[in-house]
């Protein structure tokens, strides 16, 4: 595995937004996105993005810095829309048997995406019928899945590992062992074909058990970039003394996730990673005088995936005619490869609760003139 990252378009926009002060409210799952920014530009070679950030000044400025170390990932490249304003993707069999059960959240973390926009639409004491369709029609659910579906596809395409916001946690435990071609998923799949112009199919399957494990030796990052800014102007050249400082972190974080990666039971990946916490442990010792130490929960698993690419099928055949059986006949002639990777993923170590973080919320109102930060609350 290489020492390279994923994050999130949703984390870029965050660190970007800090810097410009365009925030006056944040909540815990914002916070989380910058949070997801910082850890990985400190503690990995290389961060991958959408090309759609190749010429914002903030990500140049970063790259004059640090030789380049975030790089861009085509929108040709990928299977998946990287760009809402053209369409959201997702793969099909996991929004079949996950968005009924994350839909039952939508509320919550909608609020948690937008605080602002989430006061109104919830909190108003008269609602429109068309927001009130938008409600109910649990459209950042959706979101969500498409952001877990793209993050991953990008991670699988670099052989990278996935930085996950808090608001995507939920999605990992929908693991697909029955993903075969039957006929309710490609009906489906066809439905979804007709509104918004899919063009592939993908399905996926694990091929060894899950491993868990959460680091209690995480190095505060957030909270010492939060210390050292004291104003929005000094984002930038922070983070860059931020990844000088703590190479040392970098090249073991790097060390410890390649041996698990390599592992091939249980039993060793969990002895590497208690090495790894315990040489976390002796680093935190020396770097920080009362480290306010947080958890970084991560996974790996083997997954074998399938992409059936339908582009000739569809050149062929018009989409009013195709059905299930058509396809079912059709589809294992356009496979556009079938390969096992490795799916590493690192969660957001940030506490639910504000009142947890208090030195942080206090630096975050101080230096970047933020107003309120809003819990997890449960939105029906």
């Amino acid at each position: 595995m290489e020492n390279s990252v994923v994050v999130s378009h949703w984390s870029v926009d965050a660190i970007k937004c800090l810097s410009g002060e365009l925030f006056h409210t944040l909540s815990v799952e914002l916070i989380s996105r910058i949070e997801n920014f910082i850890s990985s530009f400190v503690l990995f070679d290389t961060i991958y993005v959408n090309e759609q950030y190749e010429n914002r000044e903030f990500i140049k400025a970063l790259n004059l810095a640090s030789n380049n170390a975030i790089k861009f990932i085509k929108s040709a490249d990928l299977k998946h829309s990287d760009n809402m304003s053209n369409e959201i993707t997702f793969d099909i069999p996991l929004h079949k048997v996950a968005f009924e059960d994350l839909s039952k959240e939508n509320n919550t973390w909608f609020f948690q995406h937008d605080p602002d926009l989430g006061k109104e639409l919830f909190f108003s004491q008269e609602i429109d019928s068309t927001t009130k369709e938008f409600i109910d029609n649990k459209f950042f659910t959706n979101l969500r899945l498409w952001v877990w579906c793209l993050m991953n596809e990008m991670a699988e395409k670099t052989n990278s590992i996935c930085m996950i916001p808090k608001s995507l946690e939920a999605i990992s435990k929908y693991n697909f062992h029955h993903n075969r071609l039957h006929e309710l998923v490609l009906n489906d799949y066809l439905e979804y074909t007709k509104i918004h112009h899919q063009r592939f199919l993908k399905l996926t399957e694990t091929i060894s058990e899950e491993f868990i494990y959460e680091l209690s030796y995480v190095p505060p990052l957030f909270a010492v970039f939060l210390n050292r800014c004291k104003h929005n102007n000094d984002i930038i050249p922070t983070l860059i003394k931020l990844r000088e400082d703590y190479q040392e972190f970098r090249l073991l974080r790097h060390k410890f996730t390649t041996e698990i990666s390599q592992s091939t039971n249980i039993k060793d990946k969990q002895e590497i990673a208690q090495l790894w916490d315990k040489s976390w442990q002796i680093l935190t010792k020396g770097e920080f005088k009362k480290p306010q130490l947080l958890k970084h929960k991560f996974s790996s698993t083997d997954i074998s995936s399938i992409i059936i690419d339908a582009k000739d099928i569809f050149d062929k055949i018009e989409i009013k005619e195709l059905s299930p059986k058509i396809l079912l006949r059709n589809f294992f002639d356009y496979l556009s490869y079938k390969k096992s990777y490795q799916q590493f993923r690192i969660f957001s170590s940030l506490n639910d609760e504000i009142e947890e973080m208090s030195t942080e919320v206090s630096l975050l109102k101080k230096n970047f003139a933020i107003k309120d930060i809003v819990p997890i609350i449960t939105i029906k």
